[in-house]
Formats: C-alpha cells, structure tokens, sequence
C-alpha cells in the first residue's frame, strides 16, 4: 500500500502488527500539477508497485549522495508523483464505471462537507439538513456504511484540525478554541482532554519535545 498524505495532515499509527513496515518521504515546495490535495491511498497491483518502488529508491539513493543535486531530487519527485497521478487517473476511471450505491454517495458527500465546514459546524443537524435528510437517517447510513458514527467523524476532524494548530502555530488556546467554533476555552479543554486523554496543554508540550 502507498498513501500520498498532503501538507496540514496529522497522520498517525494507532496500532501494528509484527509485519508492520513503513518507509517515508517528505516533499516541500512541489509543483502545483503535481501536488495531491488530498489524503490519497494507492493499493497497487504488482506492476506499478515495482515501477513505484524504483522511482523511490532512486530518490533515497539521490539524497544520500555527497554532493547533494537538488535538480535531480526535484526531477524525481516529479516524475514518482506524475506517475501516481496517472494511476489515480486509472483507478478513478475504473471505479467510475462501477455503480455507486446510496449509501456509499451519503457516504461521500457527507465526508466532503466535514473536511470543508466541520472546523466550523460540530452538530448533526447542519450535515443532515445539507444533504436533505433527517438526522436519525444520516447516522444510520454513516454507522453501517463507515463503522463509525457522524460525531465521531465530527470530532476526529476537530481534533485533527486541534493538533495541527497546538503543534505547529504559537496561538494561545484560547485562540484556537475560537477557531474552532467552542463557546469557551474551557468546553474546548474538557472536549480535546475527552478525546484525547490530554489536556491541550500537555499534548502541545509532548509534541513539541518529540
């Protein structure tokens, strides 16, 4: 499996097995065709992960070389991302021509407006009323179709969005309680130490000693 991860994303491993094995590399400043915007997950068949898997170890042995050559980095990292796109483009097309089913669109259109307005809007009924359903039904739909309910799709956006800002911005807490819509600092506490099992204090001071 290969997993394009873009910029302001928290990735993180909650659990493994003896198996697990995970290589990684970071790309700043790409060019703009071929940036991914989103979080992109590639299960590739035998052929592409071969040809992926040249590209990479390409890179890794490019950037250990002495003197460093920023332009052959940069024209690999074009070429391994051009090439993911193309096979997107593939799969995309090949999951296009299966059916989509009810739940499965919900399911879709619902995730599309968390990413876009859950920083924002934390209730259910905003999300059902912009899909035109009830409440009762939209949970329903997302808890068989996903395994997980609507506010925890919710929160799990909220606190992502709370970890990129407590790590990586100087903003007081209270600032980015107010970023996130809470009504005060302290519901924002309860709510992230609840999730987290951290306050927002002690989980900005063990990020930033990491």
């Amino acid at each position: 499996m290969l997993v394009v991860i873009p910029a302001g994303s928290i990735f993180e491993i909650e659990e493994v097995d003896d198996d697990f094995n995970i290589q990684t590399f970071s790309f700043s400043e790409l060019p703009q065709e071929t940036a991914f915007k989103e979080c992109t997950v590639f299960h590739l068949n035998d052929d592409d992960w071969q040809l992926t898997g040249k590209y990479l170890d390409l890179l890794w042995v490019t950037v250990k070389r002495n003197p460093l050559s920023l332009s052959a980095v940069r024209a690999l990292q074009t070429a391994l991302l051009t090439e993911l796109h193309a096979i997107n483009n593939k799969e995309t097309v090949e999951h296009n021509r299966r059916p989509i089913s009810r739940q499965e669109d919900i399911l879709h259109r619902f995730t599309t407006l968390v990413n876009e307005h859950a920083a924002c809007e934390h209730s259910i009924a905003f999300y059902a009323g912009r899909l035109c359903l009830t409440p009762n039904y939209l949970g329903a739909v997302i808890r068989e179709a996903s395994g997980q309910t609507v506010k925890q799709w919710i929160h799990r956006y909220i606190i992502q969005q709370a970890k990129l800002q407590l790590k990586y911005s100087d903003q007081p807490i209270w600032q980015i309680a107010e970023n996130l819509n809470f009504a005060n600092p302290s519901f924002f506490c309860k709510f992230f130490k609840h999730e987290t099992g951290m306050s927002p204090g002690e989980y900005r001071n063990a990020a930033r000693q990491s």
